[in-house]
């Protein structure tokens, strides 16, 4: 065999590696993440109707319960939050959605004092390149800096974009484990957050910090306001709830940040809930740290929205 037969030989020995390495780690992956992956194959590729879509970060995953939201409204709902979304990652979850689905009755859209941040981009990009097929997402991770051409193209290449803790995942998810803990109950995208109450010390894991407005997200959040004219749908803009004030304490710009978000909802009418002044935010047992609602806290949490959604459909 001549240098030339012997170089392709091992390249296709390499490449039938590679492939077959790739469809175990991807498998091992998508069973480990199988409520994300499950939400996001919700999310791009089915068609279904809903009245009324939650569109977030964890705040919202953890926060908002749809089945409670159903029973309290009598209509349809879906939580399509992910966790530490930004603006890029809000938009492409919210044009991913309408491009395949019917458009809701309603959206709900919450905003955190970091969805502006350029540096927040993507929680877990790994997860979207089992997605590439959709134009939205596609489109999206190619303008965000991520080369979705080449992993269309050579899906092997997956590999290069998954870190220790990532391969880890997927080791963990080929032995039949996965992302959720015992007291992590889920249902149509919604994820429990556990029982867990503040405790004492959670003041040293955070830091004061300021975060960017970048012109960029405020025009992608514009954009989105401008689709749901156009579509006929009602865009709710939302802050979480948090513990008594606690998480914005920490931010130096969240008044300006905050203003904004306010005064681009009353130059377009509208509605904006701010959930951090309701009176359960007061209570310590409804919290697993200052930013995130525990279980009992959502089910408080989706009560009260609920009837607030009931009765702005009533009008």
């Amino acid at each position: 065999m001549n240098t030339y037969y012997k170089i392709l030989f091992s390249l296709s020995i390499a490449s039938i590696g590679l492939f077959f390495t790739e469809k175990i780690v991807s498998k091992g992956a998508k069973k480990f993440h199988a409520h994300s992956y499950q939400k996001l194959q919700t999310i791009f590729d089915s068609n279904n109707y809903y009245d009324i879509v939650f569109i977030g970060s964890s705040r919202t995953h953890n926060s908002i319960n749809p089945r409670i939201i159903d029973s309290v409204t009598g209509f349809s709902t879906f939580n399509a939050a992910i966790d530490g979304a930004g603006l890029p990652e809000l938009k492409m979850i919210f044009e991913g959605y309408l491009l395949k689905h019917p458009a809701p009755k309603k959206i709900v859209l919450t905003l955190d004092a970091d969805a502006f941040d350029d540096i927040y981009k993507f929680y877990n990009h790994n997860l979207y390149l089992f997605f590439l097929k959709h134009k939205v997402v596609d489109t999206t991770l190619s303008g965000n800096g991520f080369p979705a051409l080449r992993h269309k193209m050579f899906p092997f290449l997956r590999l290069t974009e998954m870190n220790d803790f990532a391969r880890r995942n997927a080791i963990a998810g080929l032995s039949g484990q996965d992302e959720l803990h015992e007291q992590n109950c889920q249902d149509k995208g919604y994820l429990a957050n556990g029982n867990t109450c503040i405790y004492p010390e959670l003041d040293a894991i955070y830091e004061n910090e300021n975060y960017r407005i970048d012109p960029k997200s405020v025009a992608m959040l514009n954009s989105m306001i401008i689709t749901c004219k156009e579509k006929k749908i009602e865009l709710i803009l939302t802050y979480a709830p948090e513990y008594n004030y606690r998480l914005q304490g920490y931010i130096g710009n969240f008044n300006q940040i905050i203003s904004m978000v306010d005064s681009t909802a009353v130059k377009n009418r509208l509605v904006f809930f701010r959930e951090d002044r309701l009176e359960m935010c007061r209570e310590k047992c409804f919290f697993a740290n200052y930013g995130h609602l525990n279980t009992a806290g959502a089910t408080e949490y989706s009560l009260l929205l609920g009837r607030r959604l009931k009765d702005s459909i009533l009008q």
